[in-house]
């Protein structure tokens, strides 16, 4: 037997064609969604194993000494900070994942989560359902600045759909990219003047908590932050002061430093909106990464 290892919910959720591909070659896919029965696997499961088609669980070097026929890792999104990278090269293991695939999907919710916040969207929602019918006063994005932190696919997209609702485009990227109605700033300028502050950046040793107490007191007290890229981006203790005593106006995140484990003052705050990542996962999204998973571990297990 040739093992697939699924660890991912996502994997081929909404079309079996690359499972078939990979059972016509051969391969039977194992599911252990969460690795919540790794630790139960015999050594021969184990053994065969020649591919893992990864979300958010930690794969670590431990993981992979116990996996001695193990090819490939595919991440099933675009972020490897959960993937011991270095680890995989010691090990001849290759890996690959996919950062432009879910561009729209998350660019659609960063948009979602702006509106919201703007709106108050989810509070009317709740004001409704609970019988009050409150009027909840909001702003536009009209006219507003857009600070869009980490220019790449996603951050692109983001501006994209910002210039629809007429919006002034500031961004701030290590490298920069020539696009039309866009101005590129340095971070403390693009922090400084966003009405809105988006982040798009991979989490590294340079990001983790680039949003923190020194930054958060250079926003504007109306500014609203919006993150739908890596929970360690944000210094929650700071972020959730911030919120608590109106330094700035909100916040979106679909990302947390402990996802499913949050901090529980986060649900005592009115003006948050708190999803729970799931900016990646649209069905166009899902597929085209599904089959590039695929395809992947076909050239790399040959």
């Amino acid at each position: 037997m040739r093992g697939i290892l699924a660890t991912t919910v996502s994997f081929c959720k909404y079309t079996a064609e690359p499972i078939a591909i990979l059972e016509q070659n051969g391969f039977e896919i194992i599911r252990d969604y969460g690795l919540k029965g790794f630790k139960d696997f015999s050594e021969e499961k184990r053994r065969s194993i020649e591919a893992i088609v990864v979300g958010l669980e930690k794969i670590d070097a431990a993981m992979m000494d116990l996996l001695p026929n193990l090819k490939i890792i595919a991440k099933h999104g675009a972020g490897m900070d959960n993937i011991d990278m270095a680890a995989a090269k010691q090990r001849n293991i290759q890996t690959c994942n996919f950062p432009g695939a879910n561009s729209n999907a998350v660019a659609d919710i960063t948009l979602g989560l702006m509106l919201d916040v703007s709106r108050m969207i989810t509070r009317a929602d709740r004001s409704v359902r609970s019988g009050k019918w409150e009027r909840f006063y909001g702003t536009e994005l009209t006219g507003k600045t857009l600070s869009i932190i980490g220019f790449g696919a996603i951050g692109q997209a983001v501006a994209k759909r910002a210039m629809g609702f007429g919006m002034n485009i500031l961004a701030y990227d290590v490298e920069k990219t020539s696009f039309d109605g866009v101005q590129f700033v340095k971070f403390e300028e693009a922090i400084a003047r966003g009405d809105y502050i988006t982040l798009h950046v991979p989490l590294l040793e340079s990001t983790r908590n680039m949003i923190n107490k020194q930054t958060i007191a250079l926003m504007k007290k109306t500014a609203f932050i919006i993150n739908a890229a890596r929970g360690g981006l944000i210094d929650e203790t700071a972020l959730i002061a911030a919120l608590e005593n109106h330094t700035i106006a909100g916040a979106a995140l679909d990302v947390f430093e402990h996802e499913q484990n949050i901090d529980p003052k986060y649900f005592t705050l009115e003006n948050i909106v708190l999803t729970p990542h799931i900016a990646g996962f649209s069905e166009e999204a899902i597929n085209t990464i599904s089959i590039g998973c695929t395809t992947k571990i076909l050239e790399c297990c040959k």
